[in-house]
Order: C-alpha cells, then structure tokens, then sequence
C-alpha cells in the first residue's frame, strides 16, 4: 500500500473529519478469462482500518484495470482513444458517426467499455491515417455544418503535415548518425524540427531577395552561430559542413520538404532551384523572442545581398577558414563570429 496524498476530509468509514489518506494498491483480478494486474486508488481509514471509494473512483479504478487489459491485448486504451479524439478535435458523437457507429460507442470505449479487435483496428487506422480520415470525412459534408467540418478537416490536415515533418525529422536523424555528428556538433542543442521549419518561414516573411536554398543556408548558419555565441546553444540543432557551395546543413535537401514551408522549384541556368516564399499571415510559435532577435539581426544585415556577395563575406569568418572540405563547421568559432 502506498501513500500517494492525504486530505482532511469527513470519513464515511468513520463518519469523522480527519485526515484520510489515498493509497495505491496493486490488484490482480480476473477480467474476461485473463489475469490482470492494475493500481487501483482508495481512501483508507487509519480509524477503522478500512478502505473505501467513492462513486468517482470506482469508475476509475474500473477504467485503470480495462486499459491494463488493453495493454495485454495489444488494443488503444480509453487515455489513447481520447488523445486521438483530440488530436482531430471532434465529439464523441461526431466520430461514431463519421465512423458508422452507435452515437454512444466512442463514450462507451472512452469509460466502461473494452472495444472489440475490428473497431481498434479502425482506430488505429485513424491514428496513423488522417488522410483515411478526412475521405470518410468528405462523406459526410452533405450533413455536417460547414464550420465544423472545415474543424475536422483542418485539424486532419495539421495532422498530416505533422506526419511528414516527423518522416523528414527521422531522414535528418539518420543522416546524422551516418555522419557522426554529436550533440555539440549541432551547438549543444537537439534537432528541432518545428523550430527548423519556423525559421524558413519567418525569414521568408521578411522578403529577403532572391531566398534561394544556398541564401537561406547560410542565413541559417549565420542566426544558429549568433545564437550559440550568446547563449551556447543553437535555435534549431541543425548541424553544418563545409560545402562546395559553402556552409550548408547537413540533409539541407530535406529543408525543402517539410509540409508548412512555401518553397518552390525555379529552372536557374541549366538547372533547378528552389526559393523560399513568405507563407501567408505566418506567426512564429515556437521560436523564443531571444531567437527571432537573432534572426532579425541577421536578416537586417544580409537581406539585401546575393548570395555570391554572402559566399564571399562567409569565407572571411574563422570557421569557414578553418575548415576543410566535407569536415562539420564547429561552433567552437561562434565567439569570433563578425556579427556581435
């Protein structure tokens, strides 16, 4: 038995007022032919020696031992269920019927109810599958109000940008144990992808000319080392090598895939480039003021050079002259960098 609070409260097993402890003990029940084990909450009564719940906690007591069925069955627990409820903000009810169901099945599996192996699978699917989603969705638009669906729809459509965000962020992070690149290699700072795309846009709202993926490299560099020298860490951990092209981002070919940025494909010469738009009433939410400050300095300085002038400025900083061909450009020379 242990102690997780205590309250002074009336005592309905001593029908007193003191102080009532709360305790979790592990229970080991039968639950549909299987064993389960859970940690169930009780008051427990140091008067009477006896343990006790209210209507509150044996709805969920009851619930902690059907989601420790779950777990053993490999099926969503209720905890999971609701998560995904909300990642496509939508009712109870308004899912059961998307989905064809009873209009109290998802209340059902959310509380009392463990949900049957085909109606998880369907579940499941719809974790792993917003555009799955948003097809069943499109079904009902004839019958939903305009606004709410619109709710759905964006919420899947963020859902499924969030998707392909963590697919660039897993390339980028197996390139980086390919290349052996650490922590302090990356200025002390993990890969933040949500912050990587954050800064692509927000310098792209500042209508820098020609923000080609060579410029906007090396404005990357320049705010993530003017951070670092302030701070001793990076804003996005993202890590860079010395390039032929100069300073470039290790996996700088995924910057350009990432769902939330503008970017378009421009034939230059004999070959394609990509430039980097302004994306429409964007807002940073995840970089720090201390970050976008950075980001402005930098950007007030070299908005209005090409990048052939910016190559040039570059290869006047020690970490460009330190470093060979191919090598990672190390943070270590951040305090010598020319922008204070």
């Amino acid at each position: 038995m242990k102690i997780v609070r205590k309250q002074y409260k009336f005592c309905y097993s001593c029908m007193k007022e003191h102080e009532v402890s709360y305790v979790q003990i592990e229970q080991h029940v039968k639950y549909l032919n299987d064993w389960v084990r859970y940690d169930a909450i009780y008051e427990y009564c140091g008067e009477t020696d006896c343990l006790s719940e209210d209507t509150k906690m044996l709805g969920e007591n009851d619930t902690a031992m059907k989601d420790a069925y779950r777990k053993q069955k490999g099926l969503m627990t209720s905890t999971e269920i609701k998560a995904l409820r909300k990642q496509y903000q939508i009712s109870q009810a308004e899912l059961a019927s998307i989905l064809g169901w009873g209009a109290k099945t998802i209340t059902r599996y959310e509380t009392y109810q463990v949900q049957d192996a085909a109606h998880d699978n369907i579940l499941k699917r719809l974790q792993q599958d917003p555009q799955w989603f948003m097809e069943l969705l499109a079904k009902r638009q004839d019958v939903m109000a305009h606004r709410r669906y619109m709710k759905y729809y964006n919420a899947a459509c963020e859902m499924c940008s969030k998707q392909k965000n963590r697919y660039t962020e897993k390339m980028m992070h197996t390139l980086y144990l390919e290349k052996q690149v650490n922590k302090m290699d990356a200025g002390n700072t993990n890969l933040d992808i949500d912050k990587v795309e954050e800064m692509l846009n927000y310098i792209a709202s500042k209508e820098v000319a020609a923000l080609y993926l060579l410029k906007m490299s090396k404005l990357l560099w320049y705010a993530d080392c003017l951070h670092y020298k302030r701070n001793q860490q990076s804003i996005t951990g993202l890590a860079y090598r010395m390039h032929q092209l100069g300073v470039m981002p290790i996996g700088y070919e995924y910057l350009t895939t990432l769902s939330g940025v503008n970017c378009v494909d421009q034939e230059v010469g004999d070959g394609i480039s990509h430039l980097f738009l302004s994306v429409e009433k964007f807002v940073p939410k995840h970089l720090t003021q201390q970050e976008v400050q950075c980001i402005d300095q930098v950007v007030e300085r070299f908005q209005s050079i090409s990048n052939q002038e910016l190559s040039e400025k570059m290869t006047r900083e020690s970490a460009v002259q330190n470093t060979q061909l191919n090598e990672i450009v190390s943070y270590e020379y951040a305090d010598s960098l020319s922008i204070a």
